[in-house]
């Protein structure tokens, strides 16, 4: 879920997540962010062009996170 591909300028390819799924991952295991790095990474997505709510709660669901999510979206929605 969320599992994506990564081609860097020197032609690498290396397997990543995607954001939304970096955003769940980051709610789930909130101790480990500086709470300023969770805030930015959430008012960036939230903002960003490509945001899709919809699935970043579908991750949410699957992870069991889903209150939590729906608490950080309403708030910057």
């Amino acid at each position: 879920m969320g599992a994506c591909e990564v081609t860097f300028s020197s032609g690498n390819l290396v397997r990543a997540y995607d954001k939304k799924r970096c955003i769940c991952d980051m709610i789930r295991e909130w101790k480990k962010y500086d709470v300023q790095v969770f805030q930015t990474a959430m008012k960036e997505y939230m903002a960003s062009k490509d945001k899709n709510v919809s699935l970043l709660v579908e991750y949410a669901v699957k992870l069991d996170i889903r209150d939590k999510v729906m608490m950080y979206v309403e708030v910057l929605v």
